[in-house]
């Protein structure tokens, strides 16, 4: 029969507890997640994780061993400040001094703690074709300003011809730059 409850742990050992009640798992144990959107998805045993208010189903074998987990994730709600900035653009310029300067825009002021934003400067690999992190900075856009710009790589670091992207996020919310910037002119 299909038992209920909520709260899950991850797997430690073989052995989940599912609401506070830790269960051992058969090996071909059949895992599934609905997401918020109601789409099931299958997963893994070890893919449950801890969370205090999702709503799991699942079934016993007669040994007592789980043959069946179905996890719906429950999101949890948000206060949500209509004044705080959200993440509208980030782009990279070369300043006067040839330096990388990466601009972030938001779709409003900043709130009144002020807002902290990861910037990720990437560069074109042309050897591998691949992305390659050179730089990572946390930019903090004073409460009531709406952008901010940050120094991201100086004129040293850099040579004409490279080819640049940039990205930024904020409480895993994330824009990236609609182009790529390929350094030029700098003596």
């Amino acid at each position: 029969s299909l038992r209920y409850t909520t709260k899950t742990d991850s797997v430690v050992n073989d052995v989940v507890k599912l609401g506070g009640t830790p269960y051992a798992y058969t090996n071909d144990v059949k895992v599934y997640f609905m997401n918020v959107d109601g789409t099931l998805v299958a997963s893994d045993i070890t893919a449950i994780v801890e969370d205090n208010n999702d709503a799991v189903f699942y079934k016993l074998n007669d040994k007592g061993l789980l043959t069946d987990v179905y996890v719906k994730v429950v999101d949890q709600p948000e206060t949500v400040n209509p004044d705080a900035g959200v993440l509208k653009s980030v782009a990279i310029r070369v300043n006067g001094s040839g330096n990388l300067i990466a601009d972030v825009d938001l779709t409003g002021p900043a709130p009144a703690a002020g807002m902290t934003v990861e910037v990720v400067v990437e560069k074109y690999m042309q050897a591998t074709n691949t992305w390659m992190e050179v730089s990572t900075k946390n930019l903090t856009i004073a409460s009531g300003n709406a952008n901010g710009s940050i120094l991201m790589l100086q004129k040293s670091a850099m040579e004409n011809g490279e080819i640049y992207r940039v990205s930024a996020s904020y409480n895993e919310g994330s824009v990236s730059s609609s182009s790529n910037l390929t350094i030029s002119g700098l003596s």
